[in-house]
This record gives structure tokens, C-alpha cells and sequence, in this order.
């Protein structure tokens, strides 16, 4: 849960960004996170990590939000 933020954030900016403009210093990255394959990755990632919540006691499903929101919160920061 905590890694999933990541996934999240990045793809969410890569599909902003869209393409990056021939020789962009950034270019590489925008490609990668922009790539509709990197969404699809992250889309699985949230699917998985949603299972595992249902499938989980409620202490755990508690442990896994704060830590989603805390990793969140750095990503965003």
C-alpha cells in the first residue's frame, strides 16, 4: 500500500505531460511514466493492492490506508 502512491502519482503526470518535444532534457521520463504500459502497471498494482485490503482483517486494512495516505502525502509534497 505504501509503494502504491507512487504508481498512482507517476502515471497520473505521464499521461498530464503526454509527449515530451524532441530533445527535451526530461524526455526519457515522460516517455517511460506516459507510456500506456506504465498506466496498465498501474492500474494492476491498485487492483492488487485493493484485493489484499478486502481480503484483509480490519487492523490491517487501517495500517494499510495510514500508510497509503502517508506515502501520498510525500509524493505529493
Amino acid at each position: 500500500a505504501a509503494v502504491l502512491p507512487c504508481f498512482r502519482v507517476y502515471a497520473w503526470v505521464g499521461e498530464q505531460l503526454g509527449r515530451a518535444p524532441e530533445g527535451h532534457p526530461f524526455a526519457d521520463w515522460i516517455t517511460a511514466y506516459g507510456d500506456p504500459g506504465f498506466a496498465a502497471a498501474s492500474a494492476e498494482a491498485t487492483r492488487r493492492v485493493e484485493a489484499l485490503a478486502v481480503a484483509a482483517p480490519a487492523a490491517e486494512r487501517g495500517r494499510m490506508a495510514r500508510a497509503f495516505r502517508t506515502s501520498a502525502a510525500w509524493e505529493l509534497a
